[in-house]
């Protein structure tokens, strides 16, 4: 696992498997579909985690940073 299998992880927003897991993907498509099936959302996106991400804030962190670094 890395980086970006911990993202997903985090914000719940899909599942990360070896490439050679092919029975975990499978059931893992199938459990999707059938919760699809049933008006049920296997993923709860967390938008929370999802926003840190976001353009907008990405920028005011960089410039929140910014402003420290010509303030000392």
């Amino acid at each position: 696992d890395g980086s970006a299998a911990e993202l997903v992880k985090k914000a719940n927003i899909g599942r990360f498997f070896s490439h050679q897991d092919s029975e975990g993907i499978e059931e893992f498509l199938i459990q999707l579909a059938t919760n699809e099936k049933n008006g049920e959302n296997l993923l709860k996106p967390d938008q929370s985690v999802i926003n840190q991400y976001n353009f907008s804030y990405l920028t005011q962190k960089l410039e929140q940073i910014m402003n420290t670094l010509i303030s000392r």
